[in-house]
């Protein structure tokens, strides 16, 4: 089980943002949560130009989103 402080988080259209913080301090779990890779429970809700994300509009939200791997793979070419 996993908590987040409330958090009142406005992104603009167009801005960087950068997520920083020691290992365990919550950074993905932040991240799942904006992607919609998690949904809030409880008392948590998400908004996205002043509309409530709710179960019904859910999978929408998610298709918003894409993500890049950072994971660096090296292939050798052999001839």
């Amino acid at each position: 089980i996993f908590s987040l402080a409330p958090v009142n988080l406005t992104i603009h259209k167009g801005e960087i943002l950068f997520i920083v913080g020691g290992n365990g301090s919550g950074k993905s779990t932040m991240l799942k949560l904006l992607t919609g890779l998690y949904y809030p429970q409880a008392r948590g809700q998400i908004m996205l130009d002043n509309q409530t994300i709710t179960y019904e509009n859910y999978q929408s939200y998610r298709e918003l989103f894409s993500a890049i791997n950072k994971t660096v793979i090296a292939v050798s070419h052999e001839t």
